[in-house]
Order: C-alpha cells, then structure tokens, then sequence
C-alpha cells in the first residue's frame, strides 16, 4: 500500500478527537517572570515546570548551590514563600551511590509534595569539579556543560499503578536560558534515542524505540531533545501505536517502498517498540516515519513525521555482529545448548530474560560485551534463503530454519584484542549446530558445505 493511502487512513481515525484537543503550547514564549527570589547562599541554577494542557501553573525550581532548592509549589512567582524552601531528604540521599571515579559524586533528593495534582520528586546531580571523563562522548558531554554553566537533576512523577515517570531536567545560570519542562500538555511520540536512532540495513533487524509523552523546550544552546514521558502503565496494553514507513526504491524506476509496523512491545518503564526490518527492495538513505495511535480514543497522541537514516548504529551501541544459520529439526534447539557449548570453550557465559524473551551475555575483561539471542519463524527462514541466493551454500540455507545472532553490547568495539573471544564464539555455536555463519560487516557466509 503506498505511503499517500495508509497516512490519510491513520490521522483520519484519530482527526474527530484532534479537532478538540488542543495543540502543542509554544514554551519558546512562555511568561519567564519571577515576581520575588530569596537571597541565595551559593549561585543559583533555574528550571521551569508548567502544568496542564495550557501550561497554566508555572513553578521555578531553583538549585541554590548543591543542597538548597527552592520550588515555587503554588506558581504565585514568589520564591519567597515559607513552603518553597524544600529539604533534603537526608535519609533518601544516602541510600543512592554513585560509581567510583564517575563524573557525578551523589545524588541529593528533594520531595516536592503534589503540586498541580501532581506528585513530585526531584534528583538533583552532584558534579564532582574537574574531572576529565576517558569516554570521549562523556568528555564531549561535560565539556558542554562547563561551557554552558548547567546543571544536571531528574524530576520524578508519580504516575499510574506506582509507576514513576521519568523527566531529564537541565538547570541553567539564569531564568531567561532555563529549560521549560511541561507536565500533563498535549501528547505525542519522540524517538528515544534521538539523532542516535538508525534503521540498521537488510538483513538486520532494528529495535525501534519510541517515547509517548509532552515536550519540553531545552535550556539555551543545548540541542539534544528533552521530553516528558508517559510511564508505560499509562499507555494501553491491549492497542498500540502504529508506524508508517516510506523507504525510498531500491531499483531505478520503483515506487518508494511503504511498511506498516505495529509498534507492541513494552521496555524500560516509558518506552513502546517494535523490532522491525528494512526490506531487502529498500534503498539506502533516509526513512520516513510517521507515528500515530489510532486506536486509543480515550486519550488523543498528535502524530508525528520523522527522518531516520538507514546505516550502522553510532560506534558503542547495541548491534548486530553476526548470524549463526541451521536447520533445527524438531525446534529441540535451545539456548541452554548454546550456552553449554560457549561454556566448554571457557567462555564467561550468563543467561538473562529481556522484552524479547532471553539471551545469553558473554563477558570479555569482566565486562558485559556479547550476547546471544536464538530466532525462528517465517522470517529466519525468509531471510537465509535470501542470503544463500547465488552462494554455494544456497542448499544448506534453504533448509535453516532457526539462527541465533550475536550482537555487541552497548560500549562494545571489537578489536584485535577482543576478536579471539568473538572468533571462539562464532566456532562454538557453528560446531554445536552445524550452522553457516553470515557476518555483517562484510557481508560474508563460511561454514560447512
């Protein structure tokens, strides 16, 4: 179905309740007035929390040094009222530790009470002075922060069913740069991940993460989006959202190549998803995404248009590394075989459940940096035979029927260091299911004729 057919039919399904919902408020234009501030013990660092589908209650929240906040719980504008001077939760604040040799020292915690009809916590990020990540994106990060002077703090909401909304806020030096957090406005999707979110080339698959929630306006100068998500016990279970993607052809001539993909998996508290494929006929570049929900009518989530590149994922992320392609015969294959045959080979090896069922994680250097998944299903054995096409293992991949697929872990490379483990495992789960391998970054099959 083309792109110009299925867009029309979806926005048409939710137009009846668009027309009386409001739309996205302009932050950018928000009164930013304090009528009357304390007299700050250490340099004050601003944020603001609007509320409602109109932003019709603002509250400054205000970090006066590192363990003094104030919170304009009424929204009157006077930082001076006796309530707005929120203590520390001392006894909550020492239970949170933070890594050794980290960027942050700890993590003070301030109870906001119900404000707005909204129960609020807020988190606020200790920095420890001076220090120089080794990570270059963390150091990139940090760098930023110094330059801009902002501070770091996380505004918890208390949502449906205990569940806890998370709310990344951005503290700047004055009120005029400050980020504008809106809480209870208008719905609709973010990426989770941003400019980061790639659809990775056939054959691949790519778990394709989506926020539901109100957006906020960011802090001066800082150009990664801030958000405010739904909790994922807010969103319905039984319907999901829908995404429209146009690709562009693949071959000179075709029409844009259009797929509709249910996006009905839950993770991490906030996020829905779907694990989803770029077709084999797609060309490369861009994508287009639409994301709209239809089918919950008791709440309207304006839809929204994205571009995604299709290519690798940025260097440290979760991704596909290889493919180990068999035939299992009696759908017997388990991952605790797997895991038996890694472990014969000495390989640090833990099974764990996740939103698509388990994996096994392999550890290189006492860290986390592999893990596999086992597949079945129309797709897999779609899939090799494709790849045995032309290939002097189309035979043997015409039979497969099940793969398991090695990925990095967030914060993997592999290098020359790290290759032996990845090569002993690509041997012990060839050996073990007399499989063919496909490696993804060269595009290559090996294994038993």
């Amino acid at each position: 179905m083309q792109l110009n057919r299925v867009i029309p039919l979806l926005l048409a399904m939710v137009a009846p309740s668009l027309a009386a919902e409001p739309a996205a408020v302009d932050l950018a234009h928000i009164d930013r007035s304090i009528a009357k501030e304390p007299r700050y013990a250490g340099r004050p660092h601003y944020a603001l929390i609007v509320f409602g589908s109109r932003a019709e209650h603002r509250s400054w929240l205000v970090m006066d040094g590192d363990e003094t906040l104030y919170f304009d719980r009424n929204g009157n504008g006077d930082l001076t009222d006796p309530e707005d001077r929120i203590a520390q939760d001392v006894e909550a604040t020492r239970k949170i530790h933070m890594a050794e040799g980290g960027t942050h020292s700890g993590m003070n915690v301030f109870p906001l009470g119900t404000v707005a009809g909204v129960k609020l916590n807020f988190h606020y990020w200790v920095r420890r002075r001076g220090v120089v990540p080794a990570d270059e994106r963390l150091r990139k990060i940090e760098q930023e922060r110094q330059t801009n002077d902002w501070e770091n703090g996380t505004l918890w909401r208390s949502a449906a069913k205990g569940s806890q909304a998370q709310n990344p806020v951005v503290l700047a030096a004055r009120p005029a740069d400050a980020q504008v957090t809106h809480l209870g406005g208008p719905l609709t999707f973010a990426l989770k991940w941003g400019e980061d979110q790639t659809l990775r080339p056939w054959p691949q698959t790519t778990i394709f993460d989506v926020l539901i929630g109100t957006p906020a306006l960011p802090p001066r100068n800082h150009h990664h989006r801030v958000f405010s998500p739904l909790t994922d016990m807010e969103i319905p279970g039984n319907i999901h959202p829908m995404a429209v993607v146009e690709y562009s052809p693949g071959a000179p001539g075709s029409g844009p190549v259009v797929r509709t993909v249910r996006l009905d998996l839950r993770c991490c508290g906030d996020t829905v998803y779907a694990r989803m494929a770029v077709p084999r006929e797609a060309g490369e570049g861009m994508a287009k995404v639409t994301l709209a929900y239809p089918e919950w009518r008791e709440r309207v989530v304006h839809p929204a248009t994205f571009q995604v590149p299709i290519g690798a994922p940025p260097e440290g992320h979760e991704s596909e590394l290889s493919y180990i392609l068999f035939h299992d015969a009696d759908g017997s294959f388990s991952l605790d075989d797997a895991m038996t045959a890694l472990r014969v080979r000495r390989l640090a090896v833990q099974k764990v459940a996740n939103g698509d069922g388990e994996s096994l994680l392999i550890s290189w250097r006492n860290k986390r940096a592999f893990a596999v998944t086992l597949k079945h299903g129309p797709r897999v054995i779609e899939t090799s035979r494709d790849l045995g096409e032309s290939s002097p293992f189309a035979e043997a991949l015409g039979r497969c029927n099940a793969r398991l697929e090695i990925l990095t872990l967030p914060g993997t490379v592999v290098t020359e260091e790290n290759q032996t483990t990845v090569t002993t495992l690509h041997a012990a789960l060839m050996d073990e299911t007399r499989g063919i391998l496909y490696t993804i970054r060269d595009k290559k099959l090996s294994g038993p004729k």
